[in-house]
């Protein structure tokens, strides 16, 4: 009995495990290296202790995953790339941690853009 317990647990959190974790694709159109920061809006203390980043040389793309214990379970968040310290980074706001987007930056006349795109 406890066996099937055991395993009709694990099963229902498996189920709903994916419905609380979403995925970013990060797609860099610039042709110079990006820097991505992804963190929670609001707090700046908070905002330091979820920032992460990672540096994308050049047009390409790759792929995080979001869930709520990655930003001190806050449901939404932002994301920011920068192109070069003295011009304008682009960014996209109030991105659902649950959701799937595409995310793409852009080079343009003052800087970087960000254009997010939901998947589901």
């Amino acid at each position: 009995m406890k066996a099937k317990f055991l395993i009709a647990a694990v099963w229902c959190l498996g189920l709903s495990m994916p419905s609380q974790a979403g995925t970013l694709k990060v797609v860099n159109e610039n042709d110079t290296s990006l820097t991505v920061r992804l963190f929670v809006e609001g707090d700046p203390a908070q905002q330091a202790l979820t920032e992460r980043c990672c540096k994308m040389r050049g047009k390409g793309s790759c792929h995080l995953k979001t869930n709520p214990g990655e930003v001190l379970g806050a449901t939404h968040y932002a994301i920011e790339g920068e192109t070069n310290p003295f011009t304008s980074t682009g960014s996209c706001r109030n991105l659902r941690v649950d959701k799937d987007y595409q995310v793409t930056f852009t080079d343009d006349a003052i800087g970087t853009s960000c254009i997010a795109r939901r998947l589901n």
